[in-house]
């Protein structure tokens, strides 16, 4: 598929939402739970008592268990309460270092709970949720890398369930871009590279259709649909994430890959 960017037709419909590539499908199975359960495997009641001690420690022990409540088969989803979303938010705006793995399993559990609950809301439920929800998918992105291989893996067929479950244009094209930064990660179909970015751009494309125009921001690609993500130091993860995939893959990948997504994070910098 050497034709990217695609020209608009039948195929590249704005008004039609296109599905995720097949092959990237194939390698990383759409899941609401896998990357909750493995997460959930690996963080301590501690850490989940240091997550809800976030905002001065109020009502620390209501959190534990809402927390844990979200941890269950079959949980209550939808709009998040108050006091749990204001602790999960505030530990995804945590930085924690490379080296600091519990640090990076804490934020993307907070990612994973937050997404998890966006993913069951329409937008009449809880506007500014779902404008906020950018934020959460890279994220969950770059905690999921720093974790390694199978929770990069596992966080890309998270975002692909996502991408199905909701379809809010403010939130599908940061999603599937958030997916094509963890197929880049990991290596999976390099040759259909370019049918992922086809995918994100037309998403990103329809977002902008769908949308009011006083909702998009500026006309900066994939940002500038967010006014949370198109601001100060908001941008440089988006920018630095995607720049250090690329440059991971670098001479990996077929000339006209490697130029389609150079020509992404030039217009992501723009």
């Amino acid at each position: 598929m050497k034709n990217w960017p695609p020209s608009k037709g039948p195929a590249f419909c704005l008004n039609r939402p296109m599905d995720p590539p097949v092959a990237l499908i194939a390698a990383a199975g759409p899941s609401e739970t896998a990357l909750l359960d493995f997460v959930r495997a690996r963080v301590s009641r501690e850490m989940i008592r240091e997550i809800a001690m976030n905002d001065y420690g109020n009502n620390a022990e209501v959190r534990v268990l809402a927390i844990l409540e979200q941890l269950v088969p079959n949980p209550v989803l939808g709009v998040v309460p108050y006091d749990l979303k204001e602790a999960l938010e505030l530990e995804q705006w945590t930085c924690p270092g490379s080296a600091d793995i519990e640090g990076h399993r804490k934020r993307l559990l907070a990612c994973i709970i937050l997404l998890r609950n966006d993913a069951f809301v329409s937008g009449d439920d809880d506007l500014g949720d779902i404008q906020k929800s950018p934020g959460k998918v890279i994220w969950l992105v770059r905690s999921s890398i720093t974790l390694g291989s199978d929770a990069s893996r596992l966080a890309l067929g998270f975002l692909l369930w996502l991408h199905v479950k909701q379809s809010d244009p403010r939130l599908r094209a940061f999603v599937s871009f958030g997916a094509l930064l963890l197929q880049i990660q990991e290596g999976l179909c390099g040759s259909n590279l370019l049918d992922t970015c086809t995918w994100v751009e037309h998403d990103e494309k329809m977002a902008r259709e769908l949308l009011h125009p006083l909702e998009i921001n500026s006309a900066t690609w994939l940002l500038g649909l967010s006014a949370f993500e198109d601001c100060g130091g908001h941008r440089e993860p988006w920018t630095d994430t995607f720049a250090q995939v690329v440059a991971a893959r670098s001479g990996q990948l077929p000339p006209e890959v490697e130029s389609a997504l150079r020509r992404l994070l030039d217009r992501l910098r723009e």
